[in-house]
């Protein structure tokens, strides 16, 4: 069994029978399952994405944060509770084994093995090819997304993925998750 429940912009919530797992979530306080392991994955410091009122009530949640929050904000009372990482790391929490790529706009993005499928959230690395910025800015734009996604062709099959569609690149909009 999952359960997806989408929250607002990048905001997602995914739920097995043994954990909780929340993307990007930073509009609502979540009320998290005591029976489960539970763990925020936090892309990047923007306020559309991250918000410190996720720590409030967290019981015994876990934390994965970009590392480009600490740049942004004090969180030193909550430490123990975070595991920051940086693009191109690993990390292996129960059973969750969660490696990032970097994001064409800012922090990181997720690919996490879990139990007997895989995720992949994007946080806000998309094809961010806005029509106003000139061709070469196009190019570089398709390169930079693409040199982080097409490895994730040679790992596992990705079940559920988790990517921007923002209407605001008009005829672009569905660049990022069509490739």
């Amino acid at each position: 069994m999952v359960k997806i429940q989408y929250i607002y912009n990048s905001g997602f919530v995914l739920e097995t029978e043994d954990v909780f797992l929340a993307f990007d979530v930073y509009t609502l306080d979540l009320n998290l399952p005591k029976n489960k392991d539970c763990f925020y994955f936090i892309s990047h410091g923007h306020e559309d994405h991250f918000n410190p009122r996720i720590f409030k009530n967290s019981g015994k949640a876990e934390y994965i944060l970009s590392t480009h929050i600490k740049e942004l904000y004090d969180l030193k009372e909550y430490e123990d509770k975070i595991y920051w990482i940086s693009s191109g790391q690993e990390l292996e929490l129960n059973t969750l084994k969660v490696k990032t790529l970097s994001s064409t706009d800012e922090g990181v993005s997720f690919y996490i093995e879990l139990e007997n499928f895989v995720i992949y959230h994007g946080g806000d690395h998309n094809w961010w090819a806005w029509e106003d910025q000139g061709e070469e800015k196009e190019r570089q734009r398709e390169k930079d997304y693409k040199k982080e996604v097409t490895p994730l062709l040679e790992e596992k099959k990705i079940d559920i993925a988790f990517i921007p569609v923002d209407p605001r690149l008009e005829k672009n909009t569905f660049l990022g998750i069509d490739y």
